[in-house]
């Protein structure tokens, strides 16, 4: 548990978590108020792949801490974009909004300036590979509130696609998207170390790359 700075300029208990097995948030949170004083009882909780610790094993805080910030500073940027969505008086104004969000995206998933984003040239060319491309769809995701395929950016390759797609998604947005074998992106064996990869991003990458597989099955198939 870290201490972290309210809204209000007073500090309140922050839970991390790892789980071995699926865990809610209220039956964390429940469990804690039965066992600690009030002012113990963390007031949320973060689950986490893994805690960061020192060579010495000591918990490094301020890396909990700089988690805690990144969610945040996400959560505003969220707010501001439902705002600016429901202020678009246009469809146009509406996929300026959202080509906005998703190059501010991108260049921090790829750690781009914006200057260095073409809106027309297509993201693989921009260094998106199977493992950012699954980071950009959850983020869209959460943002959007809207469940995406998981080849939701190799079927709009570009900024200014996926923005026009985002503008207007079909009802059945949360549905595999079929996308041609011809176009299909594959990540070269030397981009993405599976050694340096967490367990839980592993398992993402095997869930997109399985369904990616069985989609070019169904297509051969037809």
């Amino acid at each position: 548990m870290v201490g972290v700075e309210d809204t209000l300029g007073s500090e309140r208990v922050q839970a991390f978590v790892v789980t071995k097995h699926t865990c809610a948030e209220e039956t964390l949170l429940a469990y804690c108020r039965a066992r600690l004083a009030d002012y113990k009882v963390p007031r949320s909780v973060i689950f986490v792949d893994d805690i960061p610790k020192s060579p010495l094993g000591k918990i490094l805080r301020k890396d909990l801490l700089r988690v805690y910030e990144t969610i945040q500073s996400g959560q505003r940027r969220t707010r501001e974009l439902g705002a600016a969505l429901q202020n678009a008086r246009s469809p146009l104004q509406r996929r300026q909004v959202l080509g906005q969000y998703v190059q501010e995206q991108l260049c921090h998933i790829l750690h781009l300036h914006q200057h260095d984003l073409d809106p027309y040239r297509p993201l693989n060319e921009l260094g998106l590979n199977s493992i950012t491309a699954m980071e950009l769809t959850s983020t869209l995701a959460d943002a959007l509130g809207v469940k995406f395929s998981a080849t939701l950016i190799w079927n709009h390759p570009t900024i200014a696609e996926l923005a026009d797609y985002l503008a207007s998604p079909p009802e059945d947005a949360g549905h595999a998207e079929s996308v041609p074998a011809s176009q299909a992106f594959v990540v070269p064996a030397g981009d993405t170390d599976i050694d340096q990869l967490s367990d839980a991003e592993v398992r993402r990458l095997l869930a997109y790359e399985t369904e990616r597989a069985l989609q070019h099955l169904e297509q051969l198939e037809r």
